[in-house]
């Protein structure tokens, strides 16, 4: 069965797309045949290696009105969210699931805010997602949804027993490009706190402060998928932009804080906020750097007291869940 998958990564954007998209291919059947779309041909020939790319030159709607019955099942991934500019988008999506004959559409997001779905399967992973059922169905009647927290694809070393050996006090990194250039930003803070650090960063910023490296002070280039998640389940604690760090983070049973670039962010940290798992602060815009060293102590008290339970066998069956429906759109 072939699968195309449309799905984007800069340092606009970020690397959560590519790793959703990676994560789900791992959890899925290893006879499919994926073929990734994308503008980003050169990253994707590195993260997708068995995958056959594709270069996206206009949009992905010119590419399925002359290809689409080529593949079973289109998953797009895309990179933006429903609103006035990106109505074009919406409107050509609608008209291609109203029209399309064989092939099947899956659309992951995050969104915080609900707008009609036009495909057989949504997956939305923003955790108050379970309430907007009803508002989906009432523009897609035959939709399938899988929504909520445990809609996030978790990398497999979340449902493993092992114990990770913690090295690390701290652990910041803010997206593969830190757009907003916020560990720079907040550099002096970060490595005034207490403990142990490894620090991940794009390689501008790295050569910048490559030269404070010490036995406590670990800085690293930005790296892979998996040795993020080494670095990242090798720490006690995490400093960061709201984002898929918080799931993963979530599924290792590590809390953290989280400094928001825009508005999207803050409703998604203030949502991880409010359920325990993270500390989130202002925009990085109106943040007092001294907010940083006192969440952090009250972080490291309030995680001596409570410690996160992720709930693997639920996580897991809503994987299996996933499976099941993506296989069941043949």
């Amino acid at each position: 069965m072939k699968i195309l998958c449309y799905c984007e990564a800069d340092t606009r954007t970020g690397f959560g797309h590519y790793s959703r998209i990676k994560n789900l291919q791992k959890i899925l059947n290893e006879n499919f045949q994926y073929s990734i779309i994308t503008k980003n041909t050169r990253l994707a020939k590195k993260i997708f290696k068995n995958n056959k790319i594709i270069k996206l030159k206009n949009n992905i709607f010119s590419f399925l009105k002359n290809n689409s019955s080529k593949y079973s099942i289109v998953i797009l991934d895309p990179p933006y969210y429903p609103n006035k500019k990106n109505s074009n988008f919406d409107i050509k999506i609608k008209n291609f699931f109203e029209n399309k004959k064989k092939t099947k559409i899956v659309i992951f997001t995050d969104e915080t805010k609900a707008s009609p779905k036009y495909c057989d399967l949504l997956i939305n992973d923003y955790p108050g997602s379970n309430k907007f059922g009803k508002f989906y169905k009432k523009f897609n009647s035959k939709i399938k949804l899988n929504l909520g927290i445990n809609a996030f694809l978790y990398p497999k070393c979340c449902f493993v027993e092992k114990k990770y050996k913690k090295k690390y006090d701290l652990f910041a990194a803010f997206g593969g490009s830190d757009s907003k250039n916020l560990l720079n930003k907040f550099f002096q803070e970060i490595i005034n706190l207490s403990g142990k650090k490894v620090l991940l960063t794009n390689i501008e910023t790295y050569k910048k402060i490559k030269k404070f490296k010490n036995k406590n002070l670990t800085i690293k280039k930005i790296c892979d998928y998996n040795n993020y998640l080494r670095y990242l389940s090798g720490s006690r604690f995490y400093i960061s932009t709201p984002s898929n760090i918080m799931f993963e983070a979530y599924g290792l049973n590590i809390k953290g804080i989280v400094i928001p670039t825009q508005d999207r962010q803050h409703k998604m940290g203030r949502y991880f906020h409010n359920i325990g798992l993270v500390k989130c602060l202002k925009n990085y815009k109106s943040l007092n750097k001294n907010h940083i060293f006192k969440n952090f102590n009250d972080l490291k008290l309030a995680n001596s007291r409570a410690r996160i339970i992720f709930p693997k066998k639920k996580a897991y069956k809503s994987h299996l869940k996933i499976i099941k429906e993506i296989e069941s759109l043949v």
